[in-house]
């Protein structure tokens, strides 16, 4: 229900307004800004899976992690069997269920900027890196971590780091294991959506009530206005007619009288009804709304000396309202194929885009772009949208470990301080190579400002840099190079990057 998605982002707008957590180089307790305040947390699970005898009792080589274990192996067509669920919930609150065909950043980054606002905080694990350099708010858990004991093989605090943690995520995961492996042996893929959207529904009726889910009249009216509606009644119908109608059953029409023959007593049960003023208001509204004709059902009055309280069957105590528009053939059909999940054939897999792609380009940007400041930074997110759909396998993987690298030391870079790139290597485990190579792509694309203050005489070989950011969020550029760009790459760079230090013959003396 979008009303559902409405009431999520203003309970977090008024949450976590102003909210700042403290940066990953501080190695802080994110809950002394947080003040234990339920934070959002995502993460996915496979549902159903496919099993060995998919493949014919083989191990699959190359597929590998939770998308390979939903598919058919490509010999017997790479069907996709089992379901792969998306949760975003917090503690004690609502939950988010979403059937997806795998987990790349172009297919979950839309499923967190429906529900969450901007800067919201949000905890995942490590398979979100990709939206580490959108949300400043954003923090993960890596569950993989190595202990440094080498008595042991994993760390105490791969679960859990300074509060930062995703068993929220987790818990709901177990939850739906069991009622579905319980109540289901199995789901197709196609209507897993809709089974998804009926187990979040109660979920998220028993945290908000059935009144939160139903707007007001005010409500509507703004609601309409913003999406261009002519009608309350388009508006209503997102709620459903069953939840409009059953809430008006036993409400008192003007001009029809609910009292017993010979009686001035009101009838027993008189506007005990959801919603008593409303449903006269609603009642009022729908009358003079000229698009949409209903006709209302007169009350019935009860046999003359009758001292039941409740009416016998047969009799209709309260106010119906009866649409004139039929429903067509086949209307339920039609109305659950649109929230039916269509599965990826493995032709559309093999051919659909990695992470980074133009989804995830830079389109918040566009405003900044405008800016002929930003000149430089444009040609870089154009060159990084050719890149990523000409670029090859090794080139892919390449790419990859420099975003990995970039997103680690964008994470330890302040705001609007100058750091050391001495400091953040050594805090955030970057190759220094690597690193050299980030901050240089950033200085050409006016990512950040970087200032050289390594003495270029030949006896210091090591290269000393500070470096700024210039923007708040770190877009995606290419870091790879070809083999023509590295013979003119030194003095390409050394145009973007200051010097403070005055060059001195390789014999001068000191």
């Amino acid at each position: 229900m979008p009303r559902i998605k409405e009431l999520m982002q203003h309970e977090l707008k008024e949450r976590f307004s102003g909210v700042r957590l403290p940066n990953v180089s501080e190695n802080k307790n994110v809950n002394q800004v947080l003040h234990h305040r339920p934070v959002p947390q995502a993460d996915s699970m496979v549902l159903f899976s496919a099993s060995q005898r998919s493949n014919q009792g083989r191990k699959r080589h190359k597929h590998t992690g939770q998308t390979a274990s939903i598919y058919l192996s490509d010999k017997l067509g790479g069907a996709q069997v089992g379901t792969l669920v998306h949760t975003l919930s917090w503690k004690g609150g609502p939950v988010i269920y979403d059937s997806i065909s795998n987990n790349k950043g172009e297919t979950l980054r839309p499923l967190l900027d429906d529900y969450l606002p901007k800067d919201v905080p949000v905890f995942t694990d490590e398979g979100y890196k990709f939206y580490f350099r959108i949300n400043k708010n954003h923090r993960m858990v890596n569950h993989s971590r190595k202990s440094e004991d080498k008595r042991f093989k994993w760390a105490r605090n791969r679960w859990s780091i300074n509060g930062v943690h995703n068993q929220v995520a987790e818990g709901n995961h177990r939850n739906l294991k069991w009622h579905f492996t319980a109540g289901y042996s199995y789901i197709r893929p196609e209507y897993s959506q809709l089974y998804l959207n009926e187990y979040a529904f109660w979920k998220n009726i028993k945290y908000y009530g059935w009144d939160k889910l139903i707007r007001t009249e005010t409500e509507n009216k703004s609601a309409a206005a913003s999406r261009g509606l002519e009608s309350l009644s388009e508006t209503n119908e997102e709620i459903g007619a069953g939840i409009i109608t059953g809430s008006l059953v036993s409400h008192q029409t003007p001009g029809h009288s609910q009292t017993r023959p010979g009686s001035s007593e009101p009838h027993a049960g008189q506007n005990n009804g959801a919603g008593g003023a409303k449903g006269q208001a609603f009642l009022e509204t729908i009358r003079n709304n000229k698009s949409h004709k209903v006709r209302v059902i007169p009350q019935t009055v009860l046999p003359p000396n009758s001292s039941t309280e409740r009416p016998p069957r047969g009799f209709y105590r309260g106010v119906g309202i009866r649409s004139l528009k039929y429903l067509p053939k086949d209307w339920l059909k039609t109305a659950l194929s649109k929230a039916k999940f269509i599965p990826l054939s493995m032709e559309e897999r093999k051919v659909s885009p990695t992470p980074g792609n133009d989804e995830l380009l830079g389109w918040e940007f566009e405003p900044l772009l405008e800016n002929p400041e930003y000149a430089n930074l444009k040609i870089a997110i154009e060159d990084f949208r050719d890149f990523s759909r000409r670029k090859k396998k090794h080139e892919s993987e390449m790419q990859k470990q420099y975003e990995y690298h970039a997103q680690r030391l964008w994470g330890f870079l302040e705001d609007h301080e100058w750091s050391d790139l001495d400091g953040l290597i050594s805090a955030s485990q970057v190759p220094r190579a690597k690193a050299y190579r980030i901050i240089r792509q950033w200085a050409i694309a006016g990512i950040a400002s970087v200032v050289d203050r390594s003495c270029a005489d030949g006896f210091n070989f090591k290269l000393i840099y500070d470096l700024r950011k210039t923007i708040s969020t770190l877009p995606a550029i290419r870091y790879v190079l070809s083999r023509s760009e590295f013979g003119n790459y030194e003095s390409h760079y050394g145009k973007f990057i200051l010097k403070q230090y005055v060059q001195r013959k390789v014999k001068a003396k000191y």
